[in-house]
């Protein structure tokens, strides 16, 4: 039985050029176990298939693709239906974390359990 990474981040992306794969790759750089799910909210650039390219198999990484832009917060809510994971990162694509910032972020979370969320 596959243990459930302690965090999944969730990523919406509309048209987030190059700064999406550079999101994803500080993600993947965690020394945390994560999930990451990408929800594109019908990109008309090229930041999903510059993703798809760089990582065509990856199973931390989870894509949905909209047909239309749904918004940030519908968008959100598809991601969060396949999680399991007791802690959830909502992310901007256009921001990079740390190797360690997911660990911070845990141990945080963990430290005070009354927490419903940080920022």
């Amino acid at each position: 039985m596959r243990s459930v990474p302690p965090i999944s981040v969730i990523i919406v992306n509309y048209n987030g050029t190059e700064l999406l794969t550079q999101c994803v790759d500080s993600v993947l750089t965690s020394t945390t176990p994560v999930l990451i799910y990408v929800v594109d909210n019908a990109s008309t650039d090229h930041s999903l298939t510059q993703l798809q390219q760089k990582y065509p198999v990856e199973p931390r990484l989870h894509i949905i693709k909209n047909a239309t832009n749904l918004g940030f917060a519908k968008a959100a809510n598809q991601a969060l239906s396949h999680i399991t994971s007791p802690y959830i990162l909502f992310l901007n694509p256009d921001c990079l974390l740390t190797a360690d910032s997911l660990l911070q972020f845990y141990t945080c979370m963990e430290q005070h359990p009354q927490a419903g969320m940080a920022g």
